[in-house]
């Protein structure tokens, strides 16, 4: 069986950025290493091989515990002993490295070409936590974006169908959408669906507003400048006299037998004034109270 010495060099293709929010850091890792054969001598001495080489990663340095993986390269140049394979960015089941790489305990497993998988495992040292620039991120972080939920996800490493689906606990970031996450760090913190932030504007926590990550309903309250309804001031409605012989309508001084008042100028009188008085707006306006906005897509990390 052959053996393997890890002389190898973890990078990162890309430096790291000042802010998460503004970074988009590769999910690759660029892994060197030395193959020996079962007496010691480096593989392909006398000329380049290709080998298939197979990597897992893990939780324990027994292997027991798989975190990501496999990942199989095949037809990998090995040239006296040496070799070079670039990890990521998602393994054979969709899992972005980046999630590999939450914790600083990992260890690396090798398989080449059929033969078991080489001990001991090595553990994974600090470089590569580079890449994972997001775990300065705080758990239950709000991030607003103009990428749709596939664009983000492919953006900050994770799985595609980290933009769908509704509890992988391999996920970083999750779409706001009020879905289940269910064996995330999220809901183990929060023990709740993450907020759906759908057509929603966000509001500080205060003593005016609801619990974090509720959802308070619409209200209005006067405003500092109040709302004014048409005023109508002092004033009196005319009506006319219509009259038949020894009858009338109107005033109870007057016979009216032509439908014209006793002095023949026509018959006008007043009613009583009306003292000044406001109305209530019942209608009109838009289907919501908003300012003038725009649109986004928000996330929230929850591992």
């Amino acid at each position: 069986m052959k053996t393997f010495t890890r002389v190898f060099c973890y990078g990162v293709v890309l430096g790291l950025l000042s802010g998460y929010a503004f970074s988009n850091p590769p999910s690759l890792v660029n892994y060197q290493g030395f193959l020996r054969d079962a007496d010691g001598s480096p593989v392909a001495a006398s000329g380049a091989e290709t080998h298939q080489i197979e990597v897992n990663i893990y939780a324990d340095s027994a292997g027991t515990q798989l975190v990501w993986g496999p990942q199989v390269f095949l037809n990998v140049p090995v040239v006296n002993g040496r070799f070079g394979i670039i990890l990521g960015h998602e393994d054979s089941n969709a899992v972005s490295i980046i999630n590999a790489l939450q914790s600083s305990e990992r260890y690396i497993g090798i398989k080449v070409d059929t033969e078991p998988e080489i001990e001991p495992r090595q553990r994974i040292l600090s470089a590569p936590y580079a890449i994972s620039a997001g775990n300065g991120v705080a758990i239950g972080t709000v991030i607003s974006s103009l990428l749709t939920p596939e664009q983000y996800a492919l953006n900050v490493g994770d799985a595609s169908t980290c933009a769908s689906i509704s509890n992988n606990s391999n996920c970083r970031w999750a779409y706001a959408d009020g879905r289940s996450v269910q064996g995330s760090t999220y809901a183990t913190i929060v023990s709740q669906n993450v907020p759906d932030m759908r057509d929603r504007f966000l509001r500080g926590k205060g003593t005016l507003s609801t619990s974090l990550g509720g959802l308070q309903d619409d209200a209005t309250s006067l405003p500092n400048n109040a709302f004014i309804s048409s005023h109508d001031g002092q004033h009196s409605h005319r009506y006319h006299h219509f009259g038949t012989q020894n009858k009338h309508w109107g005033r109870d001084d007057a016979l009216v037998t032509d439908g014209t008042s006793p002095d023949g100028s026509g018959s006008v009188n007043y009613t009583e004034s009306a003292v000044n008085h406001d109305h209530t707006i019942v209608s009109g306006g838009d289907t919501e109270t908003r300012p003038i906005n725009v649109t986004v897509n928000y996330f929230i990390r929850i591992n």
